[in-house]
């Protein structure tokens, strides 16, 4: 029988233990958590619905309940919950998380350290008639993205050398105005 998820209907399932129970739809799927168990789950990284879904969420789960699950399925999930809730995963196993540890605290660093820089948020290849051979056109934000839309903040357009463009970090490319030739709008 199929039952109601946040994903949608179920259209299978797979009992991990009492009151713990995988959902999967055509879509995406989590751990259910009942009421009970729930409460086990530390509050600072509980669900209220206690619903977990699959890419992420899950990770905690297997760390509050971790014999409930196999070596290889725990070392994913810890690696899962220390990238993307370093926090939670810090306060968890009472250890403080290095740099490259955790994708979350880095991205967090990586826009603390350029809070006032101008970061990409668009770019145009040389395809563009604005671009010239060799050349990336970028949209740049102070900031980069953040809980406003990057349209309500100042933009800029820059040109950089296709080699440096390359080589952007996995969090965005910071332009350097000193460096790289500001040119009208982009349309």
């Amino acid at each position: 029988m199929a039952t109601s998820t946040p994903w949608g209907k179920s259209d299978h399932t797979h009992k991990i233990a009492p009151g713990i129970t995988f959902y999967g739809t055509p879509s995406h799927g989590g751990i259910k958590v009942s009421e009970k168990q729930n409460q086990l789950i530390p509050e600072y990284m509980r669900e209220a619905s206690g619903w977990y879904e699959e890419d992420c969420d899950y990770a905690k789960v297997v760390a509050v309940f971790p014999e409930l699950f196999d070596d290889k399925e725990r070392e994913a999930a810890k690696e899962v919950f220390a990238g993307y809730f370093p926090d939670e995963y810090e306060k968890f196993y009472a250890v403080t998380l290095a740099p490259g540890e955790s994708y979350a605290k880095d991205q967090r660093q990586f826009y603390a350290d350029h809070a006032q820089d101008w970061i990409v948020v668009s770019a145009w290849g040389h395809w563009h008639p604005a671009v010239p051979k060799g050349m990336v056109g970028v949209m740049a934000v102070v900031g980069g993205r953040d809980e406003r839309p990057y349209k309500q903040k100042e933009q800029k357009y820059f040109l950089v050398p296709d080699s440096e463009y390359e080589v952007k970090g996995k969090f965005g490319f910071v332009v350097d105005p000193a460096r790289h030739q500001e040119i009208p709008a982009i349309t």
